[in-house]
């Protein structure tokens, strides 16, 4: 079944000169929305099982959005590719062979199509796969890289190699360097062979402060619990010593104890108090404490046991210092001395003594990771000599996923997660917070987040890679001045950054100041600064920009340049498909002036369920987890100006006629007002101004308070940017 049915009513200054697209028929909220729900980012079956990047949509949702972007409405074989399509198993699935056939039918040859901001690469990619000539671009590097290595790498290592070559060539390429990897860390993981088990794969540590006032030594530990797996409690306890604090485990807790059993943190206010003489420490750095290991997990035959840390458990300060020394000198490489933003609330691990990206990993991890990367640099250049230059990069490209590994899950920010014995991920945004407890891996063992399961996905992920009929194009720059000439492009389609959710820019420079030392010989023009250039990221931030009305106008100020880009590299019969989603209001009023301002006209706010109901946060909160394709079409007459009554009087149609229909598919209540809300938008936007209102802002809130008397679990968040 579709949506149609739900089809919104007839909004202001509808643009009949243009044909008619899938995407505004109200199929694609259904059809995409529940494979974007069913989606598991399955591991080897797309990219995302490759390389890291943030806020990734579904694969199948946007294979579906990208069709119904292109195709035209009426024809009754493209109804029924549009409901199969977001479910196609595989690249080569029938599907999508007709969806190819019927696009190139409709464009007499490929359509071209264009995304600003490529982010993930997942719209180019199902738009290559539908048959589409596609470009891509992005200004922030590792992005363009990530894009270029699955659309760009991989289409020409498979015009030297076979798929199954190439699989075989990653395989024994990322087997070689790892095994290197084992031998190279065997001496700065003494526990790796332990008699009786697997070997310890985990090491538990906090951060030791001394008083400056008494001199005495005490634990920042937060975070107490090894285990809570259901019937194994396991728990650390803090012991206050005559000159400092000590740790034991114990094993007959109580579940429902305080979590903060380590009285040091009296409150929430980021202040230590030592034990002994209560002087207050506010905001104490890690520059001035000492990482403190204090146990150990260990992997048996069946199962994983705890137990105390031991001196032999890693080697000496010196050692380690010495090692890293050289190493450095061998690559031929420094340290990274690019700083982390001071972003109270966003970063706040640079509050606590984290400056720099080479800070946020203890001496060992740092050590793995050169010695990953002087395995990957030997990979490298033997895959040169026996293959070729195509095969080299592209191999190379997807096994520095490797570095992102170590980065993501076995830093100073990985967190372990005692209800299940996992790692999890230091950097899944948006922030960066502050952990005062965390896990160092083996990474080389078979325990959590370990290198040679991340290797199967690698191979995995390069196996789904297809031959795309249209080799696609990447490029480094910006929305605001796009490289391409005027009315070029067929279709927009596009998944913008959401005003202030994530700091893309932030979070890459953890890894792109890691994958540098491996990619700089591959992708010189990508990696020759030493971060990402955050400061031109089309985000809103009080952090950049002083205050809340600085960061929104420049916002406004960037998105109206994009979307005048947008309008001029559109054909006149092409479309422009932005996927957006916020919860506040001013998020909302830079749309309302973007569009405004942009010689755009907006058609239709089609919602697009695709979060993951799986995801514990989904299924725990209320919150928004659907997105809106704006879909525009080039203006063709002036704008006018509309009372905020007859905008009011539609909002409430629109509440009244898809409510039900959404809640009946399962939409929770919170997404369905924010569905609603968004038809009211389109009104805004399409108006030269409103009346009956002092401003866009005023119109806002009195739509959502418009929604809310239908729909009283939607919420319009009146908050200043981050």
């Amino acid at each position: 079944m579709s949506l149609a049915h739900v089809r919104r009513q007839p909004l202001p200054e509808e643009t009949p000169e243009h044909d008619t697209r899938l995407v505004n028929t109200g199929g694609l909220g259904l059809e995409a929305s529940v494979s974007g729900q069913a989606e598991r980012y399955g591991r080897g079956k797309t990219s995302h099982t490759i390389h890291v990047w943030w806020a990734r949509r579904p694969h199948g949702a946007m294979r579906a959005l990208a069709f119904a972007s292109l195709a035209r409405e009426g024809n009754r074989e493209a109804d029924k590719v549009m409901r199969e399509l977001a479910f196609a198993s595989s690249p080569e699935a029938q599907v999508i062979v007709d969806a190819r056939r019927l696009l190139r039918s409709q464009f007499n040859g490929a359509p071209k199509v264009l995304d600003v901001f490529g982010g993930g690469g997942t719209i180019p990619y199902e738009a290559a796969l539908l048959g589409a000539e596609v470009s891509a671009l992005d200004y922030n590097p590792l992005s363009v890289f990530i894009q270029k290595s699955n659309l760009e790498f991989a289409q020409d290592a498979l015009s030297v190699l076979g798929l199954t070559d190439l699989m075989a060539v990653v395989r024994e390429s990322g087997t070689n360097a790892l095994t290197r990897l084992q031998e190279k860390t065997s001496d700065l993981f003494p526990l790796r062979e332990t008699a009786g088990s697997k070997g310890v794969f985990a090491y538990f540590w906090t951060y030791e402060l001394e008083c400056g006032e008494c001199g005495y030594k005490f634990l920042l530990m937060k975070r107490p619990w090894l285990s809570r797996k259901a019937g194994k409690l396991s728990a650390l306890a803090v012991t206050n010593g005559q000159d400092r604090q000590s740790v034991t485990i114990q094993t007959d807790g109580n579940e429902d104890e305080s979590e903060s059993s380590n009285p040091v943190w009296p409150g929430r206010n980021g202040t230590a108090c030592c034990p002994r003489c209560k002087k207050e420490h506010k905001n104490p750095s890690i520059q001035h404490c000492s990482d403190a290991l204090i146990a150990l997990g260990e992997l048996l035959k069946k199962g994983k046991d705890f137990r105390s840390s031991t001196e032999n458990a890693i080697p000496s300060t010196q050692y380690l210092e010495a090692r890293e020394l050289a190493l450095l000198k061998a690559l031929n490489i420094d340290l990274p001395t690019s700083r982390l933003p001071r972003w109270s609330g966003i970063v706040n691990a640079a509050i606590y003594g984290m400056e720099t990206h080479r800070d946020f990993l203890n001496k060992r991890q740092r050590l793995v990771l050169l010695e990953l990367i002087a395995a990957l640099n030997v990979e490298r250049v033997r895959l040169c000599d026996n293959y070729s230059a195509e095969v080299a990069k592209h191999a190379i490209s997807a096994l520095s996923a490797l570095v992102d590994q170590l980065v993501d899950w076995n830093c100073r920010l990985s967190m372990w997660i005692s209800q299940n014995e996992q790692v999890g991920r230091a950097f899944c945004g948006p922030g960066v917070p502050m952990l005062w407890d965390y896990v160092e891996t083996d990474p080389l063992l078979s325990g959590p987040a370990n290198l040679w399961d991340k290797l199967d996905r690698i191979v995995a992920g390069v196996a789904a890679t297809p031959r795309f009929p249209e080799r696609p194009t990447v490029y480094q720059g910006r929305a605001q001045k796009l490289p391409f000439a005027s009315e070029t492009f067929d279709a927009v389609i596009t998944d913008p950054p959401y005003y202030d959710n994530v700091y893309y820019n932030v979070l890459a420079d953890f890894f792109y100041a890691w994958k540098r030392p491996v990619l700089a010989h591959l992708c010189p023009e990508l990696f020759r600064e030493n971060q990402c250039g955050e400061n031109a990221e089309l985000v809103a931030s009080q952090f950049r920009h002083g205050n809340h009305k600085a960061a929104h106008e420049w916002y406004c100020a960037q998105l109206t340049q994009c979307l005048q880009e947008v309008t001029r590299v559109l054909n006149p019969q092409g479309i422009l498909s932005f996927v957006f989603a916020h919860s506040s209001l001013w998020g909302w009023e830079a749309i309302v002036r973007g569009f405004r301002d942009s010689g755009l006209t907006l058609t239709s706010a089609e919602p697009l369920s695709i979060e993951r109901r799986q995801r514990p946060r989904a299924m725990t909160s209320e919150a928004v987890n659907t997105c809106i394709v704006l879909v525009g079409r080039k203006s063709t007459g002036p704008q006018l100006a509309v009372d905020i009554s007859i905008v009011e009087s539609e909002v409430r149609m629109q509440a009244e006629t898809m409510s039900a229909r959404l809640r009946e598919y399962g939409w929770h209540d919170s997404d369905v007002g924010m569905a609603v809300f968004a038809q009211g938008v389109v009104a805004l936007a399409n108006a030269s101004h409103i009346t009956g209102v002092e401003s866009d802002e005023n119109a806002l809130k009195r739509l959502a308070e418009v929604v809310r008397a239908t729909i009283p679990k939607f919420r319009l968040q009146v908050r200043e940017s981050l």
